[in-house]
């Protein structure tokens, strides 16, 4: 804090003896016409495409939602008179379902290892899963194609030679539900353990020791004491993870159609596709509104449970320390199989991207009699592709135009809802919160809907504008918690010094929010870059971005060169993120370091 004392003496010094008479809390409480033009702007981007939606779920066919034919409810009909939607709503489901089970299992065993153990490489540990999270889901899934694809899938072609087998495919199958499970547990998993890893470093050892004292073991203290304890931020976690995985996109659209198990997403995108048919946008749109519909139930779930957490408060105005098990002779087995989850989630998926990056030509499992002809010439095909500058640059602008803009009008909704204190504020907090209930592949279809007659249609422009919404909530929440952490009496000591509101923000506000607003640049740039459902979603011949080129190179390949050029693409977005990631929170610790 000394930083920012010497901060407010060289703002009294730049403006002596001078008052502000407009300070930056009466600017939210007293300034409705702030408070108008956010709810303006968050309205266009939240209301406007629900709408739209309601509007072309309710047109016949292929017609747009503001032509004139009339309404008619016949796609409503049509899909809850459809056997197979009950069906495809049953599978989505149990993809769900089964893939929430297995990331909240791994990441709270990883997260209890790491956080209530004194299991060795914790730190180091931590760091990796921190990391994983830059990896697109799609780039994983890739990987494990590669792995365990019937024909060309290295532990296949292993397994054939093991026992013999003249059969060319098989014995293991990839695209299939257990298949997509499988995958997509390990690459949300992350997520998982980032939101338990904090629950369970708040925990407070006496309640586990008072059990212990009461007789029970370890493990009996565990299952009594610390699980019913963790009830409400499982249950949390749990509601979270459905939400994100009804509206998952990237591993269903690589596994689901080869394996013929549909989701509601992938349905959802196959109906506004024009490639083999006439696009069906009234029946896609219907399909979305039961996605929207599931997507608010799951977001009024979560509100409650959080509603109740209270009643598990362990953190009080009494100290509290927690306390780390010992493992004993489970120590170094517990560890080998922490890292024997980051050779699956990380290490294999990207090291055999890696070989494919060096084939010469079609792809070929990995042998000793492949190594002799491996080279770089991948990359060399990636660079003279026709698409590749172009995919780059229109990236760096979405991502960069798309990402500062979120965080700043996420900063501005949630300075006015914490600052003002009004009932409209927290009608911008909750209204650009509510973003968070709409699946991504919802918001992009009512995009799509808004702007497919237009000029914009096609253009990188309304990239920016599908990407704007899907990072709003989550970044109002950060916000929002940087903002009240801020002190009334740092202003005020400014504004008697004689500071203007607009010095105060530039010498004191704006330096504390730093941080804040750094993170969460980062988050929204490493998402948006990729986001693969709108970039999918919304592709053109004229807006193609890395992650919609990634998917044409793969796509094309058909196991010949393709593949090898499209994990180099694949291999140098993720380099491009962990290099983003770690550059940007190197900075932020450095102002943190200062701000200390």
């Amino acid at each position: 804090m000394a930083l920012i004392g010497r901060r407010l003496a060289l703002t009294a010094q730049a403006v002596p003896g001078r008052r502000s008479r407009l300070s930056l809390p009466r600017l939210a409480g007293k300034t409705p016409a702030l408070h108008l033009a956010v709810a303006s702007v968050l309205a266009l981007f939240v209301g406007a495409p629900l709408v739209v939606l309601i509007l072309t779920s309710l047109r016949p066919g292929a017609a747009l939602p503001f032509e004139d034919v009339g309404l008619t409810p016949s796609n409503y009909l049509t899909v809850f008179a459809d056997p197979s939607t009950y069906r495809l709503l049953g599978a989505t489901l149990v993809y769900a379902i089964g893939s929430t089970g297995l990331a909240v299992a791994i990441a709270g065993v990883m997260a209890f290892l790491v956080e209530r153990t004194n299991m060795p490489l914790r730190n180091g540990i931590y760091s990796a899963m921190l990391a994983s999270m830059a990896l697109p889901p799609l780039v994983i899934t890739f990987g494990w194609v590669l792995l365990l694809d019937q024909r060309i899938g290295l532990f296949n072609v292993w397994l054939r030679n093991l026992l013999g087998s003249r059969a060319q495919e098989g014995p293991l199958d990839i695209y299939s539900l257990w298949g997509m499970v499988f995958v997509t547990g390990l690459a949300i998993a992350p997520t998982f353990f980032l939101m338990l890893a904090g629950l369970l470093r708040r925990m407070d050892g006496a309640l586990e020791e008072a059990g212990r004292t009461a007789g029970a073991s370890a493990l009996g203290a565990i299952r009594r004491v610390t699980l019913p304890l963790l009830t409400p931020g499982l249950g949390s976690v749990v509601v979270y993870g459905m939400l994100i995985l009804i509206q998952a996109f990237e591993v269903p659209l690589a596994l689901g159609v080869t394996a013929g198990f549909p989701v509601l997403s992938l349905r959802i995108y196959i109906l506004t596709q024009p490639d083999m048919t006439v696009p069906r946008y009234g029946l896609a749109a219907t399909f979305g509104m039961l996605a929207l519909v599931i997507g608010i139930l799951l977001m009024l779930g979560y509100y409650r449970i959080v509603r109740v957490a209270t009643r598990f408060q362990v953190i009080t105005g009494k100290g509290y320390r927690p306390r780390r098990f010992s493992l004993g002779r489970a120590t170094y087995p517990a560890l080998a199989g922490a890292l024997a989850y980051l050779l699956l989630a990380i290490g294999l998926p990207l090291l055999i991207l890696f070989w494919a990056t060096l084939m010469p030509g079609d792809y070929q499992p990995p042998s000793l009699d492949v190594l002799p002809s491996l080279g770089l010439s991948s990359y060399a095909r990636l660079f003279a592709y026709p698409k590749f500058l172009e995919a780059v640059v229109n990236t760096v602008i979405v991502v960069v135009l798309t990402s500062t803009t979120t965080v700043l009008l996420a900063t501005l909704v949630a300075w006015l809802s914490v600052r003002s204190r009004t009932a409209f504020g927290k009608v911008l907090d909750v209204t650009a919160f509510s973003t968070a209930a709409i699946p991504g592949i919802v918001s992009t279809l009512a995009v799509m809907m808004i702007f497919v007659a237009t000029p914009i249609y096609g253009t990188i422009w309304i990239l920016v504008v599908g990407m704007l919404i899907g990072g709003l909530g989550f970044v109002t929440r950060l916000m929002s918690a940087a903002v009240t952490q801020i002190s009334h009496e740092l202003e005020e000591a400014a504004r008697v010094s004689g500071a203007r509101s607009l010095m105060v923000f530039r010498r004191v506000i704006f330096p504390l929010l730093l941080p804040a607003l750094v993170n969460s640049w980062l988050w929204v740039a490493s998402h948006h870059m990729r986001n693969f459902t709108v970039a999918l979603m919304l592709a053109s011949t004229r807006n193609v971005v890395i992650a919609s080129l990634l998917w044409e190179l793969w796509s094309r390949g058909s196991r010949g060169t393709q593949i090898s050029t499209a994990a180099a693409l694949a291999i140098l977005m993720v380099a491009a993120l962990l290099a983003v990631a770690t550059v940007l929170r190197g900075y932020t610790e450095r102002v943190e370091g200062r701000l200390a």
